[in-house]
C-alpha cells in the first residue's frame, strides 16, 4: 500500500524532471536533413541512386529529377519514408 501511494506522490515530480526536452526527436533518417554526402551510385533522372554518409549507404532520388553522377557531393533535402531527397553541391 505504502509503495502505491508513494509511487503518485513522486510520479509527477519525476515526470517533470526527466521530461525536460522537447518531444519530438529525429529519427536517423530525419537527423540527416542538411547534412552532405558522396554519391556512390549514379541518381538517375528517373530513378534512384545511392549514397553514403558517415559510413551508412542510403538509397536516394534527386530532388529536382536530373541525373548526379557518382563522385558528386550532395546535400539530403528531406526523405519520403525511407528514401532521402538530395541535391548536387555546386563544387
Amino acid at each position: 500500500m505504502v509503495s502505491a501511494i508513494s509511487i503518485f506522490l513522486v510520479r509527477p515530480f519525476a515526470v517533470r524532471y526527466l521530461n525536460t526536452g522537447s518531444k519530438w526527436r529525429p529519427s536517423n533518417a530525419d537527423a540527416l536533413i542538411g547534412r552532405t554526402g558522396l554519391v556512390v551510385q549514379t541518381i538517375e533522372s528517373d530513378g534512384y541512386g545511392r549514397i553514403e554518409i558517415d559510413g551508412d549507404n542510403w538509397k536516394v532520388e534527386s530532388e529536382d529529377g536530373t541525373t548526379i553522377s557518382a563522385g558528386a557531393k550532395v546535400m539530403v533535402t528531406g526523405r519520403e519514408s525511407i528514401i532521402l531527397k538530395v541535391k548536387k553541391i555546386c563544387s
